[in-house]
């Protein structure tokens, strides 16, 4: 896969990513679900202030992971006093979410161990075997 498959533009609050050549899926704060609630850091006036930010993102039936059973991805912010500053932390954790499940790993090359390495390590474990046949009991 490509090394640009992941975009996350922080300023927009949008994700954008590339599924194969034309395949694209483009995540904008319009397609979560914004809650808000309280809690987090402020003293006495936390419960009164709600500051606090959950973003619930629905993956769409056709770009759902078949590895995975989990059909949303959810994050949530309170270690801010203020609603904005929260959002974009919980924005920024959706982000890293969305790049964690569409993440496709490399396929791997398969290569052949060389001579040299299979000569030393097998010569290893000779000298591990006549150092252990050393403390045996000698018999006369």
């Amino acid at each position: 896969m490509e090394k640009d498959w992941f975009e996350y533009d922080r300023e927009k609050h949008q994700i954008t990513v590339r599924q194969g050549d034309k395949d694209k899926l483009v995540i904008t704060q319009g397609d979560v679900s914004v809650s808000y609630f309280s809690g987090g850091p402020g003293g006495q006036n936390v419960n009164r202030n709600i500051s606090g930010v959950r973003l619930i993102y629905q993956i769409p039936e056709d770009k759902l992971n078949v590895f995975q059973k989990t059909r949303q991805l959810v994050s949530r912010s309170i270690s801010q006093r203020s609603k904005e500053r929260n959002m974009k932390q919980a924005f920024d954790q959706l982000a890293e979410k969305v790049r964690r499940y569409f993440y496709v790993q490399p396929d791997r090359k398969k290569t052949k161990v060389p001579k040299r390495s299979k000569r030393k390590r097998l010569q290893s474990k000779k000298m591990r075997g006549k150092l252990k046949q050393d403390r045996k009991k000698v018999d006369y």
